[in-house]
């Protein structure tokens, strides 16, 4: 349980390096607790999270999804309210 805590610790750190939170978010897709989805998702809707790590925490959010056949749908519309999306081009 500590490496997951650490994993999650390093995810949601933004002074960690970005490779360091990139590999934290890829790493926890081999977890099913209910805190790995809770820190991906509040990684993607933190406004200081690079790209790169925002598309590995949704990639392991389906990873987790499709290993245990479950998505819940209410769950992710909760958590979506928080996620940024892009500007739209006029």
């Amino acid at each position: 349980m500590k490496q997951l805590e650490g994993l999650i610790s390093v995810l949601l750190d933004k002074n960690a390096r970005e490779d360091e939170r990139d590999d934290a978010a890829m790493d926890l897709s081999s977890y099913n607790e209910p805190e790995v989805e809770s820190a991906l998702f509040q990684a993607i809707g933190n406004h200081d999270t690079p790209k790169v790590v925002i598309a590995s925490c949704g990639e392991s959010l389906a990873e987790i999804w499709l290993r245990n056949e479950t998505f819940d749908k209410k769950k992710s519309l909760n958590h979506s309210k928080n996620l940024r999306y892009p500007k739209q081009k006029p």
